[in-house]
């Protein structure tokens, strides 16, 4: 049972807790720590301290660690099993909201309650609790590690009450709306890539490196063999470029005869600009820019259509949205949703079902009807 000593000094009111282990070899192990500011938190140290030695038999030593400097040390060590992706995800979330807030904090006396105000303004500064949660889902991480290496005795995390956090229901156009947006796309060097990804549901980081030698004309197939992340180049350094994200060496897909003479047309024009002096790509990039045969970026593609979306008038939907737009247009029309499930690529059917088995028209209807006719067949 641990004791609690009430001292007066120069400072105010301080509390000492002491408290004795169990004997080794007939030795007193006496434990204190002195300095808290109320007897309550003398107490939740004792608490902690005596449930991380009973379930481990570590002792955590009193030294005190920041965040900030646990951080630093955390990232050095965690790095190299990241991709560069990840990498740059972290670093940012760090350094513009985990660090700042609880950057000076000791890393042992993070509480519950602290996460919790951390979610509370972030929400209110105008953050979605999908955002929030990733905060939260990194903090975590880091605390579990501390954990595990003896740092702190009980991850403050676990004990979180997260945000609720709303499902997503992507923004989808309509056929007429995917003609109408594409016919504004024309004469762009967009316009390949968004017909491409609205008729092949494609994500955008398949679409980039995709190169001519993937695309068979004859058979009409697309060979699916590398997933692009854009990344700066500080993060890139070490990390092992990754395949498409099913994580199979290729996927190949077919595609429809008008798909197939839209990109022999666009082989053709590309190839006409490609005996500029000015053009660069020499991979056989099947999207570039028009002027220099640069490869596309990312942002740019997201900035254009965005821009494209407001200047006519229409719905905004994410580049991303154009792969939800192809999936549910085609199991509108009567696709079965395992031929589509590997058709956009989904590691599982089941993530296809949970996100798009509400579109199955009249699968309900069927299910009830097949039921009854099964019963009623019984005399």
């Amino acid at each position: 049972m641990a004791t609690y000593v009430e001292h007066q000094g120069t400072r105010g009111t301080t509390y000492r807790v002491l408290f004795d282990l169990p004997f080794i070899n007939g030795k007193r192990r006496q434990v204190q720590k002195s300095g808290f500011k109320t007897e309550k938190a003398a107490r939740e140290w004792y608490e902690d301290y005596m449930y991380n030695f009973r379930h481990t038999g570590v002792q955590i030593k009193n030294k005190k660690v920041s965040f900030s400097s646990y951080v630093e040390l955390w990232e050095k060590v965690s790095e190299n099993k990241w991709s560069a992706k990840t990498h740059e995800g972290y670093a940012s979330i760090l350094r513009a909201h985990l660090l700042p807030a609880f950057a000076g904090k000791d890393l042992k006396k993070i509480s519950v309650l602290d996460v919790e105000e951390y979610i509370a303004e972030k929400i209110n500064s105008g953050l979605s609790p999908t955002t929030v949660t990733h905060h939260t889902a990194l903090l975590k991480k880091i605390m579990n590690d501390a954990v595990r290496q003896e740092i702190i005795l009980r991850n403050p995390v676990q004990r979180v009450e997260l945000p609720k956090v709303a499902r997503y229901f992507a923004n989808t156009y309509a056929p007429e709306e995917i003609v109408r947006f594409l016919k504004e796309l024309e004469g762009t060097q967009f316009h390949a890539i968004a017909y491409v990804a609205f008729w092949t549901g494609m994500r955008r980081g398949e679409l980039l490196p995709l190169r001519w030698p993937d695309v068979d004309f004859e058979k009409r197939l697309l060979r699916i063999t590398k997933s692009k992340t854009v990344v700066t180049k500080r993060y890139e350094k070490g990390k092992v470029k990754g395949q498409t994200k099913t994580y199979a060496s290729t996927r190949v897909i077919s595609i429809s005869e008008d798909l197939c003479e839209f990109l022999k047309r666009h082989k053709e024009e590309q190839s006409v600009r490609r005996q500029t002096l000015h053009y660069e790509d020499q991979t056989g990039l099947v999207f570039t820019s028009y002027r220099y045969g640069r490869a596309l970026c990312s942002s740019e593609i997201t900035e254009k259509l965005n821009d494209m979306q407001e200047r006519v008038g229409m719905r905004h939907i994410r580049f991303h949205d154009t792969r939800h737009t192809h999936v549910t247009i085609s199991l509108a029309n009567g696709v079965d949703i395992v031929t589509e499930s590997r058709r956009v690529g989904h590691t599982r059917v089941s993530t296809t079902l949970d996100r798009y088995s509400h579109l199955l028209p009249g699968a309900d209807q069927r299910a009830a009807d097949a039921f009854a006719n099964a019963v009623n067949k019984v005399d």
